[in-house]
C-alpha cells in the first residue's frame, strides 16, 4: 500500500470588498481663507441653496443652528472653534470664485444687486464675463464695507461731540 500524500492547498476566494474611493473634494475657498469649519459649511450652503431659493440665509442658518454651530453673541472667534456668528462671516472675499460656474457667480451678483449684463455698441444686452463679475463683486463688497465702517466712526464721533457740548452748556 502506497500512501500518497496530498497537500491541501487553500484556495482563497478573491473577495471583492467595496472600498470607498476617497475623491478629493474641490476646495471652494481661497488658500489664504481663515474661515473655520462651521463658517465654511455656512458659506458652502449659501452657494448651493442660492441656486434653488431667492434668500438662502434662513435655510443655511437653520440647518447649522440644529447642530449648535450658530451663536449670534460671538464677537471674536478666538475661543470658539466650532461656533460662529453669521452676520460677521465674510463669505465673498473667502470664496475662490474662479472655481464656481458663471451661473453661480451671476446668482451671487444678482443677490448683491450688481448688474450681470451690459449694452454693447449695437444696443444689445450681453452678459459680463466671469472675471468681470468677480471684480465687480469684490469692489462692491469692499466699497460697502468701507462706507459702513466710516459711517460708524462718524456716528461715534458725533455722539462724543454732542456729549461734550451738553457738558459745556451746563
Amino acid at each position: 500500500m502506497s500512501s500518497k500524500k496530498t497537500k491541501k492547498t487553500k484556495t482563497s476566494k478573491s473577495k471583492t470588498t467595496k472600498t470607498k474611493s476617497k475623491t478629493k473634494k474641490e476646495n471652494l475657498f481661497l488658500v489664504t481663507s481663515r474661515l473655520n469649519v462651521p463658517q465654511r459649511k455656512y458659506c458652502k450652503c449659501l452657494m448651493s441653496v442660492r441656486k434653488t431659493q431667492k434668500n438662502p440665509y434662513p435655510i443655511c442658518i437653520h440647518s447649522l443652528r440644529k447642530t449648535n454651530l450658530v451663536n449670534y453673541t460671538l464677537k471674536s472667534t478666538k475661543n470658539a472653534k466650532f461656533q460662529f456668528n453669521p452676520s460677521r462671516t465674510n463669505c465673498i472675499l473667502n470664496y475662490d470664485l474662479a472655481k464656481f460656474t458663471l451661473e453661480d457667480v451671476q446668482l451671487l451678483a444678482k443677490e448683491r444687486k450688481i448688474p450681470t449684463t451690459y449694452l454693447d455698441n449695437k444696443k444689445k444686452r450681453k452678459p459680463y464675463q466671469k472675471n468681470t463679475l468677480i471684480n465687480k463683486l469684490v469692489t462692491n463688497y469692499l466699497k460697502n464695507k468701507t462706507t459702513k465702517t466710516q459711517s460708524k466712526s462718524k456716528n461715534t464721533k458725533s455722539k462724543k461731540q454732542t456729549k461734550k457740548k451738553t457738558k459745556t452748556k451746563k
